[in-house]
C-alpha cells in the first residue's frame, strides 16, 4: 500500500519541477476563476428557485361538475353519438402539407 502512495509523490514532485512557478500560478489562477463561476451560478439557481408553496397562496380551486355530468350521461348513453366528428381524408392531408412545409 506505501509503494502505490511513493509512487504518486514520485510524480507529483516530478511534475513540480518540469513546471516553472509562472505555469503554477496560471493553473491556480484558472481553478480559482472557474470555481468563482460556478459558485456564482449556483448562488443564482438557488435565488430564482420557485417557492413550491406560500402561505396565503391558494393551492388548488374546485371544478364545477354541473357543467360536465350533462356530456358524461350522453357519453354513458351512447358513446358513439358523443364521439366528435371524424375528420375526412382531406383534412389529414392539408395537415402533412402544413407539416412538411414547416420542415422544409
Amino acid at each position: 500500500m506505501l509503494n502505490w502512495q511513493l509512487r504518486v509523490l514520485a510524480a507529483a514532485s516530478a511534475l513540480i519541477e518540469n513546471m516553472s512557478v509562472v505555469e503554477v500560478i496560471i493553473r491556480l489562477t484558472a481553478v480559482a476563476v472557474l470555481s468563482g463561476y460556478l459558485c456564482i451560478k449556483h448562488r443564482q439557481r438557488v435565488r430564482n428557485r420557485f417557492e413550491p408553496y406560500a402561505p396565503g397562496q391558494r393551492t388548488g380551486s374546485a371544478t364545477d361538475v354541473a357543467t360536465l355530468k350533462p356530456r358524461i350521461d350522453a357519453v354513458r348513453h351512447d358513446y358513439l353519438a358523443a364521439r366528435q366528428p371524424i375528420k375526412g381524408l382531406w383534412y389529414h392531408r392539408g395537415l402533412l402539407k402544413v407539416a412538411g412545409r414547416a420542415v422544409a
